[in-house]
This record gives structure tokens, sequence and C-alpha cells, in this order.
């Protein structure tokens, strides 16, 4: 084997070298099951565009996908083999390669930013295929891990600051607010004008997450956050959810008047995804948000749990794309299969402060 994972492309082969997965990993086991493999240069199909890819980033979800615990355990990537490897990545960064049938809006060598959706073939690779709409041109002054920080991170933090509504002088807390998401979403709730902004972290984190603008920061290590949060004893606005369980949400409900809006990322079950859960939990799970969101409607506070994956490009615009506005990256990693295996244990420990991005190509790095 080649050992330049990008040569192969170089040396005129069909195939290039990925990081990627041969068979399921157990639940835990995707870090000691990540391996090099070779597989088929991809070719964009009608709407989509190849993209060079020189930065990517590792999610939790990227781990939770190739693990089979999505949600407890819902199926949303397709299962590796040895024929067939599953190569992770939502995130990445890019130059656009080639073009498929019927894209208008970008062009070869045009520098993008975006994800890729829980198919066979992710960004941990020299070269991947993702929707056109899924992408977005590179803003100026951002180098290529910056947007390969964004994408997923951006599309779910602007989802959640839509779906609350505008923050203009609302007083709000985020919860988990030293992780990728929550991060973005302090520092847009400051620079849309809220009131108030409470970070919820672990003390270890209350540098960083005062740094991304939050007034204050709360140690949850130190006992129930909510009985910490008020100073006057105010009610608060908004709750963003990053971090899920049922006790998240009754702090929250604590803390909210009656009129307030807790938006959550994962629900009534912890970081939802880590394990496989048994079919009824599941169901009880989705039971429990549909009952909540819809009698929320009449009694508040208002219970929001974010679904969809597709970005709202619009509402990353909006809410992110400010030159004060920068993902936090915690550490880049070669792409190496050692390294990139550290990266997905870093993201499912929970004491990752920013992303883990990945760089395919450091030669292509500049801003």
């Amino acid at each position: 084997m080649p050992t330049d994972p990008n040569s192969a492309h170089h040396q005129g082969s069909a195939t290039m070298r990925a990081l990627g997965f041969v068979a399921r990993p157990a639940p835990g086991d995707a870090a000691a099951a990540l391996r090099w493999v070779d597989i088929p240069m991809p070719s964009p199909r009608r709407g989509e565009v190849r993209v060079r890819v020189v930065a990517a980033a590792v999610n939790r979800d990227d781990v939770h996908a190739a693990e089979g615990t999505i949600f407890g355990g819902v199926p949303v990537a397709p299962r590796p083999t040895l024929d067939a490897p599953l190569v992770p990545g939502i995130d990445l960064a890019g130059v656009v390669d080639a073009v498929g049938e019927g894209v208008r809006d970008l062009v070869v060598g045009q520098r993008v930013f975006g994800v890729v959706y829980m198919g066979r073939l992710g960004s941990l690779a020299p070269f991947c295929c993702t929707k056109a709409s899924r992408l977005r041109t590179l803003p100026h002054g951002w180098s290529f891990a910056d947007g390969a920080a964004t994408g997923f991170t951006g599309s779910v933090a602007s989802m959640a600051l839509k779906r609350a509504g505008d923050p203009k002088g609302m007083r709000c807390v985020v919860v988990g607010a030293s992780g990728n998401i929550g991060g973005l979403i302090v520092q847009a709730l400051v620079h849309a004008g809220a009131s108030e902004v409470v970070g919820v972290c672990s003390g270890a984190n209350a540098q960083h997450v005062t740094s991304l603008g939050a007034g204050r920061v709360v140690d949850y290590t130190k006992g129930p956050w909510s009985r910490e949060s008020p100073v006057d004893g105010a009610p608060f606005d908004l709750v963003f959810d990053c971090v899920g369980g049922r006790d998240t949400e009754a702090h929250a409900l604590e803390v909210l008047h009656g009129q307030g809006h807790v938006v959550t990322l994962c629900g009534p079950i912890r970081f939802l995804g880590g394990t496989r859960l048994p079919w009824t939990s599941i169901a009880g799970a989705i039971a429990y948000i549909l009952r909540r969101s819809l009698f929320s409607r009449f009694r508040g506070p208002r219970y929001t749990f974010l679904s969809g994956t597709e970005p709202d490009w619009s509402a990353v615009n909006h809410y992110l794309l400010e030159p004060a506005i920068k993902p936090t990256i915690d550490i880049v990693h070669r792409f190496d299969r050692d390294d990139v295996a550290a990266a997905m244990r870093g993201v499912t420990s929970g004491r990752s402060k920013g992303k883990r991005v990945v760089s395919i190509r450091p030669d292509e790095e500049e801003s």
C-alpha cells in the first residue's frame, strides 16, 4: 500500500486510501476498529459535487453512526463490510473537484465547506461526494480548518437559535456551553443582543466559556445548576440544552418563566446515541418527546426537540457568519490512523473543548 493516503489519485489509480471500518464496531470500540481501506474514487451523481477534502472534523455522531447507536440504535448508516467499507465523517472543507449534472451554483476550483450525511463514503478520505445543497462557499478569511469545524456544528447551532426565536434582550442559559455546538450558541446569543448569557459547564472549562462571551459560568459539578443560575431571582427566557436528560430538563423548568422555551438537542436521554437501547426504550423516548412537545404548546414553558439534518444556510448566514464568531478548534489531528482514533476517543469522552479537526492535506491549509 502507498504510504501517502493521497498518492493513489495522483498516480492515476481508480482507488484512494481512506480511514474507515470493515465491520460494525461494538459500542465504544470504533477507535480501535478504525483502519486504512482502499476504496474506489467517487464520481458525482446528478445534483452532487466531488470535493478534494483539505480538512475534516470528527464528531460524536460519526462514531455513533459507525457503531449503529444513533438515537439508541436507529440504523442510519450502512453496515460496513470487507468489500464495502464505511468511511465516517460528516464535516468537510476543501475544493470542488468535479460537479454532477444539474449543479449550477458551484464550479470546479471553488473553496467550500459543508456536510456529507451518513453515506458509505464520508469526509475522512482524500475525496468525497455530497449534494451541492449541503455545501457553501468558504467565507473570506476562513481557513479550511474553520470550515471543517463549522458545517455540522454550525447547522445544528443555527437551527437551535432559529427555533428559539429572536434572543435580543432575553436571559439565556446554555447547558454544555464548552462543547462544539454550545460554544457557537453562546457567541451567537451575545452577538444577537441577549441581555444575559449563562454558560453551564465544568469548572475546568469556565475560562474558555467566559472567553466566548458568557457573562457568568455555572459549574454543574458542584450541584444542580438551576440553584446557582439566578442572580436576582428573575426567571430566564431561553434554555439551550446540548446535553440531554430529564434532570437537565427539570433544571431548565426551574429557571424558566411560564412563557419560556427549552430547546434540546438530545431529549430525555443524556448524550443520546452512545449505547444501543432496546426498541422499547427508543419508542418510549420518541413518545416522551412528542408528548412534551405537544403539551408544552398549551402549558409552558415551551419544549422543542431538534430534528432534521439538512443544513439551513440562511439560518447559518443569519446567526453565525459574523467576523466575531468562530468555531473553537481543540486539536488539529494528522490524517493518520492512530491520530484520528485519538480524536474519536476525545469526542466521545465529552471532554473536548471545541472541535477535533483532521488535516487531510496540510499543504493546502492556508487561509
